[in-house]
Formats: structure tokens, sequence, C-alpha cells
């Protein structure tokens, strides 16, 4: 800082007058100081050099404030350090002129002074809501709205696809990316650098994505659901990943189609509850089916109805999932087991701590807590 000022008290309560004094332009000499540090006189250069670091060290032992000020102003480097046992804190002041003009609302003396007003009546204490989730019938009509642009399909048999329409690309799992032919594609899964690759070689990025990679029932084998993760969460991860790195102007929706009744594969409607609340220009929606190759022309429909994230179908009845209020028949309190065993994932948290502390003041029991973190 070039321009400086320098005040010399023995407690902080003299400074309000002295700084009143300087605003007024009229300090007191004696104990404020002011200067800039470029305006460097022949004999306070002199100090610069180790002479007169010496003489200013000494200055400093003796506690010649005044002096010390003066020096500091007129642009000599002070070791502050050396004054304090311990340094004390530096403290920020505002770099601009203080304001006196007031901008605080005034009250309205004409005004009567306005009643208190209360968030709910005495008398009508706040309600609680029961919601709870619900499949509710909502029917389509298939095939009813034409698609007209570049539809691209994740499947291994594109027949029927093929046969509907003829403005369909299609992309099958396999071990490298490779282009087949102008609307036949090949990527790998759970390789994520295939999928900005497809993405690049497609003529432009369509709006409409439909996934039918999950063709098959679960199947308690490890090396198999490894293989059916790649093709759903992690397929779909990497795409929508690829997607909203790509510059775009239009929002797209991702069909996912899967057999129904399947757990592995319905987990996959958290990841697009998700991706709606962080990227509403991309929606993905889940559509179980007991066969989804059976019912290409619905999953056609899907791509033009906007009722919900969760669809599934049950002998070609629609069906969507809502939250809907309900009254509970009775609210009792939580049942625990005496010397029972309780593992509370998230436990780390505040809500997981909150709940083993519950537990703890209501039974004797072994309470395990798992988290990602230390508590």
């Amino acid at each position: 800082m070039d321009e400086r000022l320098a005040v010399v008290v023995s407690k902080i309560d003299e400074l309000p007058e002295i700084f009143r004094q300087y605003q007024q332009n009229s300090p007191n000499e004696t104990i404020a100081f002011t200067g800039n540090a470029k305006n460097k006189s022949s004999s306070e250069l002199i100090i610069d050099e180790e002479e007169g670091k010496q003489f200013i060290d000494n200055l400093i032992q003796k506690r010649k404030l005044n002096k010390i000020g003066m020096f500091w102003v007129s642009g000599i480097e002070i070791d502050w350090q050396l004054l304090y046992d311990t340094p004390p804190k530096r403290i920020a002041l505002p770099t601009y002129p203080f304001e006196k003009k007031r901008y605080w609302i005034q009250k309205d003396q004409t005004r009567p002074a306005s009643k208190s007003v209360q968030a709910f009546p005495i008398d009508e204490p706040p309600q609680l809501l029961y919601l709870e989730t619900k499949w509710i019938e909502k029917p389509i009509e298939p095939g009813k709205n034409p698609i007209d642009n570049q539809i691209l399909v994740f499947c291994n048999h594109s027949d029927r696809f093929d046969k509907m329409r003829s403005n369909v690309v299609t992309v099958h799992s396999g071990e490298n990316f490779e282009q087949l032919s102008e609307t036949k594609y090949c990527i790998c899964p759970d390789n994520a650098s295939d999928y900005p690759k497809l993405i690049e070689n497609l003529d432009h990025i369509p709006e409409f994505i439909i996934h039918l990679w999950s063709d098959h029932p679960f199947e308690p084998d490890n090396k198999i659901v490894r293989n059916d993760i790649s093709k759903s969460l992690i397929s779909l991860f990497y795409l929508t990943q690829a997607l909203l790195n790509k510059k775009r102007s239009n929002n797209i929706r991702i069909i996912y189609a899967y057999p129904s009744n399947q757990p592995l594969y319905e987990a996959i409607s958290g990841f697009a509850r998700t991706l709606s609340q962080e990227n509403s220009d991309i929606q993905l929606k889940t559509v179980g089916f007991k066969n989804p190759y059976e019912m290409t022309a619905h999953i056609l429909s899907e791509c033009f109805v906007n009722d919900g994230l969760e669809i599934q179908y049950d002998d070609k009845i629609r069906q969507v999932k809502q939250l809907q209020p309900f009254e509970p028949s009775s609210i009792s309190e939580l049942s625990l087991k005496e010397n029972g065993v309780y593992l509370i994932t998230g436990g780390s948290g505040k809500l997981g701590q909150t709940i083993a502390k519950y537990i703890a003041e209501k039974v004797q029991s072994t309470i395990v807590l798992c988290g990602r973190k230390n508590p």
C-alpha cells in the first residue's frame, strides 16, 4: 500500500476521536502521521542500508512508537513482529471512505402498527400429510405419434425397429467401438470413451434414445450380474455423461425398457430421478415390460408421454408410479427388539447418529454404524 496512516495511542478508546479529527482534516500531528511510501527522500534511502536497519531495530527495542510511525508512513518497512511477544491479529479496514448518508427505510409514523401474524391459528395446528407411492393406471394409444427424426436404439436385436422405422440407428454391445454401417454401431458397454465417439459419429444428437440392453431376467451369477450392470446402470451413466459434455440445443428423452419385476433393473429409477433433478434437459424414463421386444410400439409411444419417470406394463395395462395421499389406520411407536443388532448405513451422518441415539435410549442392543467417513 502506498498511502499510509500511522496513529499512536495508549488505549483503543482514543481511536474514534483521532479518526474524527483526521476525517475533518485536523489531525494531531504528534500522534497521527500520514505519508506516501513512494515519496522517499535521500535521508530515508539511507535508512534502507544496513546501518539504517540497525537504527530502526534500536527504535523498536526502545519502543519509540512516534518515530517508528513517521518512518513507516514515509516508506520504510518495519518488522512489526519485533514489537510483540505474541503477534497481534491484523484487521482489514475498508479501502473506501465512509459515507454518512443514511439509507435505512424510515418507519412511517402515520401508518398504524401492523398486527403480528401467526403462521397457524392456535385452534388449527398444522396437519401431517402422509404420502405413499402407488401404480396409477394411465393408458396411452400405441403408435399415435409418429417419430420423424432419427432415433438411437441400444439393442442387440434390432429387427423389430428396422421393420417399423427407417430412421433408426442401432447400437450393439461388443468389445470395442466400431461403425458397422451408416446406421449400425458397436461399443463396449463399460468403456466410457466409446460413448463420446458414438455421439461424435452421429449426424446430430437424436431427440429420442431407447435403451434395450437389459433384455433378460436376473440370474444369480456374479459374472452375469456384472455384465448386466455394465449394460444398464454403467451404460446409462456413461451415455448421459457424454450427452452432457456435448453442446446441443435440443432436449433429450431416454427410454430405458427392461423386464419388469427385476430388482437389478428397477434400481435404475433412482438414477433417473436424480438425473431429472440435476439436468432438466435430459429425461430418463424407466419402463418395465414382461417382454420389451414384444412391445415395440408401446416403447416408441413412451417417447411422447411426459406423465412420470417410472412406468410399468401389466398385461398391456399401462401404470405410472405416483405419490398419493393416504390416511394411516394407526400410528404406533417403532418396534425395537431387546438385545437386537441394528446396522445403520450412513451412520456417520447426523441423521444416522440421531437414529442410533434413539435406539440406544429405548433398548439394550448392539448398534453398528456404517458410513463413508469417520463420525
